[in-house]
């Protein structure tokens, strides 16, 4: 089920991944949405709170990974609005292609290289779905959710900042909170996502969430700030 965050800011664990609900005073937005096995869960968690995905006001996903937009086609196939993506991963996610590459894993990871880079390239792994290429930089979703283009892990990833309770950054896979902050598990682009990670120590924010691991609460600019540099 969603837990709270803070008051409006909702997470939803995934097995390895994260899903997010977040208010705003229109309504509410689905962030990410798991892998290809996770809508019928995330269908049953927005039922919890009294939500169908054709209630909500919009999905956003911070990257076209398979884990954070694999269950997007379950939900609009029953009724959720439009997914809003960054212009560079949004078409590829509109034709199911869910992983590009070249994609260099990090260490430990980079044992698997030769069997993630065996796999053909931009290969379908989902559904078509409905995407708005809408979310590009210092735009605001709603008024209230300010987009930063934080590329690296994929060319069109994005975080989102929203300023409320101290400031929140919804990360995606731009840094990791496992066993401490660290870097993501790969990339498209090592240095764009060298540069991401600093450039999301120039905003200001209480609390950090991400993709993969639980949230950081308390100062959590200054810790990113001390972890990645800005």
């Amino acid at each position: 089920m969603f837990k709270p965050v803070v008051p409006g800011l909702y997470r939803l664990a995934l097995g390895m991944v994260n899903a997010y609900l977040l208010y705003t005073p229109r309504g509410a937005w689905l962030i990410d949405t798991g892998d290809l096995s996770s809508g019928p869960t995330i269908a049953n968690a927005l039922q919890r709170m009294n939500l169908t995905p054709a209630q909500l006001r919009g999905i956003i996903i911070t990257h076209l990974h398979y884990d954070h937009s694999g269950g997007l086609a379950y939900l609009q196939q029953h009724g959720a609005p439009a997914a809003i993506m960054h212009p560079r991963d949004a078409d590829d996610v509109r034709h199911g292609i869910l992983l590009r590459r070249p994609f260099r894993l990090t260490p430990p990871l980079n044992v698997a290289q030769e069997l993630l880079d065996a796999r053909p390239p931009a290969q379908p792994m989902g559904q078509p779905t409905v995407v708005d290429a809408t979310a590009v930089h210092d735009t605001f979703i709603d008024d209230v959710i300010q987009v930063i283009e934080t590329p690296g892990h994929s060319a069109g990833h994005i975080s989102l900042l929203w300023q409320m309770h101290g400031g929140v950054l919804i990360g995606g896979d731009v840094c990791m909170h496992v066993f401490g902050l660290r870097h993501a598990v790969g990339h498209e682009d090592e240095h764009q996502a060298t540069v991401s990670r600093r450039r999301i120590g120039e905003y200001q924010y209480d609390t950090l969430v991400v993709g993969h691991g639980t949230p950081l609460c308390g100062n959590a600019s200054d810790r990113v700030r001390h972890i990645f540099g800005a």
